[in-house]
């Protein structure tokens, strides 16, 4: 089975809704999915949201161009995905 690749690449993101607007549809998130962490936190860990997954492999990119206020989210967004590759399986690389 090969896994569904998550590419989050924040050179191309300039807020929080245009984060869930590259990622939710990467991870086959059902159109009534939250737009928060706590809702990413239990697509990508606990699992059985999302048509792709888990396990997912996660791909980071450009982690030097988040901006000031987004760091929070990126920083989140990198521990959860790290979170569900322990759960779940999968891979999480960044570049």
């Amino acid at each position: 089975m090969v896994n569904t690749r998550i590419i989050v690449d924040w050179s191309q993101i300039a807020s929080a809704s245009a984060f869930y607007d590259l990622v939710l549809p990467q991870c086959g998130s059902p159109s009534w999915h939250g737009r928060n962490l706590n809702a990413l936190n239990d697509s990508w860990v606990t699992g059985d949201i999302d048509s792709g997954g888990p396990p997912f492999d996660f791909v980071i990119q450009n982690m030097d161009t988040v901006s000031q206020t987004l760091s929070p989210i990126a920083d989140a967004v990198l521990q959860i995905a790290q979170a569900s590759v322990a759960a779940n399986g999968g891979s999480c690389v960044w570049i």
